[in-house]
């Protein structure tokens, strides 16, 4: 009695080997994909009941209240974040990389002379609400918290960067400092009842026009 398989046979079952094999890698594959996107929203909502509660409260603020309304439990919340000071540290370098985002969101590409980067700055924080004026305001994120060695680096090392940033844009110290300066202040005062409309529009034009090359 002949036993042999044909070798046909043999090529397909093997080709149903690997395409079984391909399906089961790339299912692992889009597996991890999803888990790395639910990781990541968790941790978005994490952040975002932290600021909540921190905004509303201050540092007082429990694990449990913010594992609370970030609708995860407290063991979850500190897989994500070991402690407490971990998670305002993460805080604060996230608001830090989202207020950089906002002042690059301003960055007009098309113009090509000295003191872009400032008046991208100026942009930024004079056109009412948004999340880099929302950070700077008296009532903002980083006046609420109560701030360790570990933030106090964050921020050093976020205004060394903006010194190198403003340092190569080419407008000249004195005059970066000030323009600089007064478009913080506008953004501290951004819901002030001292300034008008008007007044507003006109110190953003003027301000703009100080951030431009002699």
């Amino acid at each position: 009695m002949n036993t042999d398989i044909p070798e046909e046979a043999n090529t397909s079952a093997k080709r149903a080997r690997l395409a079984k094999h391909g399906s089961e890698q790339r299912s692992m594959q889009d597996g991890e994909r999803i888990s790395g996107r639910d990781k990541e929203r968790t941790r978005a909502a994490i952040l975002e009941a932290a600021e909540t509660l921190f905004l509303q409260r201050g540092s007082s603020v429990s694990i449990a209240e913010i594992a609370r309304t970030a609708g995860v439990s407290k063991s979850g919340l500190l897989h994500h974040f070991p402690s407490k000071e971990r998670l305002i540290e993460d805080l604060i370098e996230n608001a830090l990389e989202q207020y950089t985002q906002v002042i690059h969101a301003h960055l007009d590409l098309s113009e090509n002379r000295p003191g872009k980067m400032l008046r991208a700055y100026v942009r930024a924080l004079t056109s009412g609400k948004n999340r880099a004026t929302t950070l700077l305001s008296h009532s903002g994120l980083l006046a609420k918290m109560d701030h360790t060695d570990r933030t106090m680096e964050l921020a050093e090392r976020d205004a060394q960067r903006w010194r190198e940033v403003f340092a190569a844009d080419g407008i000249p110290l004195g005059k970066m400092a000030v323009v600089r300066g007064a478009a913080e202040s506008f953004a501290v005062d951004a819901e002030s009842p001292w300034l008008t409309e008007e007044e507003w529009k006109a110190g953003r034009e003027y301000l703009l026009s100080l951030a431009e090359p002699d």
